[in-house]
């Protein structure tokens, strides 16, 4: 699903800190999805998350993200 639309993408500081705790290869992994974000928020290995109306995760490897949509 391409879309023309680019989404807006705010990074909370606690990511930033969360990633200085796993490895330095997992950690650019999870950079290098972060920064498609914005041009496609659905590409990649997503599910919504039972029991909630707006979120969603992303598996990175072995790392999931997750995602509240407003």
């Amino acid at each position: 699903m391409n879309s023309p639309v680019s989404w807006d993408l705010e990074i909370d500081h606690s990511v930033f800190k969360a990633l200085k705790k796993v490895s330095r290869d997992n950690a650019e992994r999870i950079l290098d999805v972060i920064k498609l974000l914005p041009a496609n928020p659905y590409f990649g290995d997503i599910q919504k998350m039972k029991g909630e109306e707006n979120s969603w995760r992303r598996r990175i490897g072995a790392f999931r993200r997750t995602s509240k949509t407003y």
